[in-house]
């Protein structure tokens, strides 16, 4: 990276960068993020001086154009004017000759940002669980999704990959299981990262649920993971079912105690469930089992369950959201889908308003919500917008437009297990 900025850099012998749109540049967060970060003494007084003799180079002629950052000897100015910048670069060479005053094209621009944002640029909120501990506010998810054959199989390391952008990015929280078949992958991308940096989720899936095979699915799913423990370990469903495919109706309270016997075991710091409702929450409080950490759930624009996320807020149970982007994309959503897409204009409104895009305000909505978005992608700049959500806030009246999508409209319904005793959804009527 540093090379490639060098090479760049010696080839810029003047600046022609324009911005179009001040306003909008300060808006992006890109300056107060730079200027937050380390500089050489030089530049802190140079940015003082600046500040203190605006005037001075207004009446040159010179206006709009902020310092931002200092690299080595190397100047950022940022400007909506290129004969301004080049302008303010020739008064700083003059009582600064130690700076050098190089130009910078654009994509050399855009390479610096990159770089100066790379670790740990994007800061995570953290989620408090009733158990003490601490959840970042943001996952990435690693299911692959289903298509038209069934579950999505790994074809190769293409989730190790995408777990490495992500960790690149900023995440903290990677979520898997182990009906994915990728643990492998995700214990192979944490490879060198410090284990009390990362927040690994994963889960129990259906043929484990006899109250003493949990431990062994849990130790099965940490060797894959190259992990002495799991930070949170969910009950994926609440519905049993043998490797034959038929029924297993084994009672989701005792699972829930091998659970507990897992917490207690130090295999998992937290336990939780995951397409649980409302009523089976409540029956194992009623029993007066460990109360769940969190509950996974999908939550997007088109199904919001706002009683269910109330209850768990009023018991202090953490809400995660799967499938965050439920039908906006058109490649993704059923020929029943409701609306919106993708391209809805008033949602782009409200993208183009924060210089975001309308995924990333979906997100955030969740996020506002008070729940946990696990956004999936195998692309490195998707992944890195998705987790780029965190430096806007959206007013009550474009929330309110966002809740107006809701119609409960489920996109994984699973009804092919609805004559199982623990279903957890509405049921759909047979004609």
């Amino acid at each position: 990276m540093r090379l490639e900025l060098d090479e760049e850099l010696n080839a810029c012998n003047y600046l022609h960068l324009q911005y179009d749109g001040w306003s909008n540049l300060r808006n992006e967060g890109i300056i107060n993020s730079l200027i937050s970060k380390p500089q050489p003494a030089y530049i802190k007084s140079l940015n003082t001086e600046t500040n203190a003799h605006t005037s001075e180079y207004l009446s040159q002629g010179i206006e709009k154009v902020m310092i931002v950052y200092g690299v080595n000897k190397f100047l950022v100015l940022i400007g909506d004017n290129a004969r301004n910048i080049q302008k303010a670069f020739g008064l700083i060479k003059v009582k600064y000759p130690h700076v050098v005053p190089l130009g910078f094209c654009a994509h050399c621009l855009n390479l610096l940002f990159r770089d100066c944002l790379k670790n740990a640029s994007v800061q995570v909120p953290i989620v408090k669980l009733n158990d003490g501990r601490e959840m970042p506010a943001l996952a990435l998810g690693t299911w692959l999704g289903l298509n038209s054959k069934g579950r999505v199989e790994p074809t190769s390391n293409e989730v190790e990959q995408a777990v490495r952008w992500a960790l690149d990015a900023g995440y903290t929280h990677i979520d898997t299981a182990w009906i994915y078949k990728i643990e492998d992958q995700v214990g192979r991308a944490l490879k060198g990262v410090p284990r009390e940096k990362i927040f690994v989720t994963s889960k129990l899936w259906n043929a484990f649920h006899a109250r003493d095979a949990v431990v062994p699915a849990l130790r099965e799913s940490l060797r894959s993971l190259q992990l002495d423990y799991v930070d949170l370990y969910l009950i994926h469903w609440p519905i049993g079912q043998f490797a034959n495919s038929s029924y297993d109706i084994t009672d989701y309270l005792e699972t829930w105690k091998g659970m507990i016997e897992a917490k207690k075991l130090g295999l998992t710091k937290s336990i939780g469930l995951s397409n649980f409702n409302q009523k089976m929450i409540e029956r194992i409080l009623e029993n007066g089992l460990e109360k769940p950490a969190a509950l996974q759930v999908e939550l997007n624009l088109n199904l919001q369950q706002p009683d269910l996320v109330a209850y768990c807020k009023s018991q202090n149970i953490a809400v995660m959201a799967y499938t965050p982007f439920g039908s906006l994309f058109y490649s993704k959503a059923a020929p029943d889908a409701p609306p919106p897409r993708i391209d809805d204009p008033m949602l782009v409104k409200i993208a183009e308003k924060y210089n975001k895009t309308v995924p990333q305000v979906a997100l955030r909505y969740l996020v506002e919500l008070g729940t946990v978005p696990l956004p999936k992608s195998l692309t490195k700049n998707r992944i890195e917008q998705n987790i780029d959500i965190f430096d806007f806030q959206l007013t009550d009246e474009e929330k309110s437009l966002l809740k107006s999508f809701d119609k409960g409209y489920r996109i994984y319904p699973q009804y092919k297990w609805q004559d199982h005793p623990y279903y957890p959804f509405e049921k759909k009527e047979i004609k």
